[in-house]
């Protein structure tokens, strides 16, 4: 295997890692979560993995950020079509 194949390979391979890992995040049942507010830890982490998982972009952290907010309080979450 050439040198850029495996790359994106190792990309592919990391891509496919982040989006199994998001699934696994937010498809926990918000039953059983109480109605207080999800820690900053805890934003950060589901805000750093939608970022990886957006492909690193430069700006718009505030997205990733409102998104995770929202995720783990339980609200509806638009598609990224509609963000």
């Amino acid at each position: 295997m050439n040198r850029a194949a495996g790359s994106t390979a190792r990309r592919i391979h990391h891509r496919t890692s982040l989006e199994s890992r998001w699934q696994e995040w937010v498809s926990q049942p918000a039953t059983g979560r109480s109605p207080v507010r999800p820690s900053h830890e805890a934003i950060a982490r589901l805000a750093y993995a939608l970022w990886e998982y957006r492909g690193r972009p430069i700006g718009d952290a505030e997205q990733d950020w409102y998104r995770a907010e929202r995720e783990l309080a339980g609200e509806p979450v638009r598609s990224d079509s509609e963000n």
